[in-house]
């Protein structure tokens, strides 16, 4: 597997990132815990989520994954935040997805949907 420094940051991620939008939906649990072992052992660290995916399911889903694991130092975690980019609202949702994924921390918290309604400075500020 080949890794690439993301942007500025310490992380060294997979050149392949484990997209996790089917957990908690078309896929069940045990299927997901399969796939996100067979990617750790292929050499992907890099796993995206959103709290859209399944309405938080799939969140849910790795975090269980990361808590049975023991994998979560291996794993560079980047979930998303939806909509209503409000600085309560992102912050809120950060904070949904802190106890979703079962973590203390969100390596890489990114905007799933732009919100154009919502200063910039505003969504950045959170």
């Amino acid at each position: 597997m080949n890794y690439r420094q993301l942007g500025t940051t310490e992380f060294k991620v997979s050149s392949i990132g484990l997209g996790c939008v089917t957990f908690g939906r078309e896929i069940d649990e045990a299927t997901s815990f399969a796939v996100m072992d067979h990617a750790v052992a292929a050499g992907i660290n890099l796993f995206d989520t959103a709290e859209a995916y399944a309405a938080g399911a799939s969140e849910t889903v790795v975090g269980r994954w990361l808590g049975q694991s023991g994998q979560r130092d291996q794993i560079v975690l980047a979930t998303k935040v939806a909509t209503n980019l409000t600085r309560e609202r992102v912050l809120s949702s950060a904070e949904a997805s802190l106890n979703r994924l079962q973590t203390e921390v969100i390596d890489l918290f990114q905007v799933h949907h732009w919100d154009a309604k919502v200063p910039l400075a505003e969504t950045l500020g959170a």
